[in-house]
């Protein structure tokens, strides 16, 4: 579009340089009548030589020779001018473009560097609550406590009471893993974490985890007011489920790959399926005979 302004400017210029060519003014010297009478400025085209042979011959005057004056060329100086502004809108396009793009790139590492970094934060406060043992521990009392009870009192199935050695009641550790998985997520979903990172790191652990969570929670959903009560673990679960998981982490190895001129390692449908095949088999085997 830039451009497109820049060759009209041209045509413009170029047009104006060629009806200026053909129509030069000259300029006559002022006159003054012996009556003291204002002088007259004429400007009028320049008259041919014959014309002024002629007329000095009628008026039996000699000839007269006009003034010689450097000739300049009025349509080169227009060209030139012409150029030098479409030159100059160019090289100030291309500057402000330039700018732009090395803005957005830079912005765009900025924003790299700041996923990283809470990714890597997220994933500290995992290990220091999984070094706390909270982690586990809030499996174990969620197992104890049973899904029936749960689904039927909801945090109210947890003791209140103090635990020394944690400093925390049972219900705050199940309550305090529980936000934290929800932090989690939730920071997933804004784009402030880098989701194929946490999934690999913790996406399985999240998954089995809110499936012990999901009575409490849902009864806590329907005896309080809000709906969407720790519904950022629930997605962040589902997306963590197999197969979602498994094809996220094989279609990053794969791209990996891909980036240092390697081919693709996994058939991600074939991979699922024989992974599928592997867990049914694993929960028949688990699954006491009659």
């Amino acid at each position: 579009m830039h451009l497109k302004y820049m060759l009209l400017a041209l045509l413009v210029a170029a047009a104006s340089a060629e009806a200026s060519s053909h129509s030069p003014a000259v300029t006559l010297p002022a006159a003054s009548t012996s009556l003291g009478g204002p002088s007259v400025v004429v400007t009028s085209p320049a008259p041919s030589q014959a014309a002024i042979s002629s007329n000095a011959s009628a008026t039996g005057s000699s000839t007269v020779q006009a003034p010689r004056t450097t000739e300049v060329n009025n349509r080169d100086l227009l060209l030139l001018s012409a150029i030098a502004a479409a030159a100059s809108a160019f090289f100030s396009l291309l500057s402000s473009s330039a700018a732009l793009y090395y803005g957005r790139v830079n912005a765009a590492a900025s924003a790299r560097a700041a996923n990283i970094s809470a990714t890597i934060g997220l994933m500290k406060e995992w290990r220091q609550y999984e070094e706390l043992g909270r982690i586990g521990l809030a499996d174990e009392i969620l197992k104890n406590a049973g899904e029936p009870k749960l689904a039927t009192e909801g945090l109210d199935a947890l003791s209140d009471t103090i635990l020394p050695e944690h400093k925390m009641s049972e219900r705050d550790i199940v309550r305090s893993v529980s936000h934290l998985c929800d932090e989690i997520s939730l920071r997933v979903m804004c784009g402030e974490a880098n989701e194929d990172a946490v999934l690999s790191f913790i996406g399985g652990r999240i998954h089995d985890l809110y499936a012990l969570y999901r009575p409490m929670l849902e009864r806590e959903r329907e005896m309080g007011s809000d709906r969407l009560y720790q519904a950022g673990f629930e997605a962040l679960a589902e997306r963590a489920s197999f197969p979602v998981a498994l094809r996220i982490e094989a279609e990053r190895i794969n791209s990996y790959l891909r980036s240092h001129r390697r081919g693709d390692k996994y058939n991600v449908p074939q991979l699922i399926e024989e992974a599928r095949r592997s867990r049914t088999s694993a929960a028949s085997q688990e699954t006491p005979s009659k």
